[in-house]
């Protein structure tokens, strides 16, 4: 891993940060399910932050318009 460029284990770890993420909000859903919270309303709100999670920028894509 030493011999990768900075920038290549940035992104790498940007991009694992993705299913992490979701990993971790699917288990804050168990615990309200075990809670007692409705199936329902808990997917719905791991969609929402989902949809809400920021995507890192393919290469190549201009950030000036950001």
């Amino acid at each position: 891993m030493a011999d990768l460029p900075r920038k290549a284990a940035a992104r790498t770890a940007r991009l694992a940060a993705l299913p992490l993420g979701y990993a971790g909000r699917t288990a804050v859903g168990f615990g309200k399910r075990l809670g007692g919270a409705p199936a329902e309303a808990v997917m719905s709100e791991i969609q929402q932050r989902t949809a809400e999670q920021p995507l890192p920028h393919p290469r190549g894509v201009s950030r000036a318009g950001r």
